[in-house]
């Protein structure tokens, strides 16, 4: 009867501190994703090119997906390329929509020619 007790005692304990790893693991998965969405929404934030409070960002598994509208092709890919280069980002999932595909190339066009003329007076 002893042997039997203690045999039942020994799986009880081996059965509970199994779950509490497991469950303990969840915990560490859950808040990497949450430290990753904090920098991505961070990271979004305090980019001067971008208007990141129509962007919202999940993290699931290190994986993070970008929805909402952006004004043109490049906002669309420039929040994608800076949420790639984060620490813990294991892949981006990007459901960004254009808010007018007509206005986007334009709205392109006048940003890139911004810029170039930006940089060529601070030379």
């Amino acid at each position: 009867m002893k042997n039997i007790t203690k045999i039942a005692l020994s799986t009880v304990l081996l059965t509970s501190s199994t779950l509490a790893f497991a469950s303990e693991q969840d915990w560490k998965g859950e808040s990497l994703d949450a430290w990753v969405d904090g920098k991505a929404e961070t990271t979004l934030l305090l980019n001067a090119e971008l208007n990141s409070f129509n962007i919202d960002t999940d993290v699931e598994d290190g994986i993070v997906t970008l929805t909402g509208e952006v004004n043109s092709t490049l906002e669309k890919s420039l929040a994608e390329e800076l949420i790639k280069t984060l620490d813990g980002v294991k892949g981006v999932e990007n459901k960004l929509t254009i808010k007018d595909e007509t206005a986007a190339v334009s709205s392109d066009k006048n940003k890139v020619t911004t810029n170039v003329t930006n940089s060529l007076l601070m030379s």
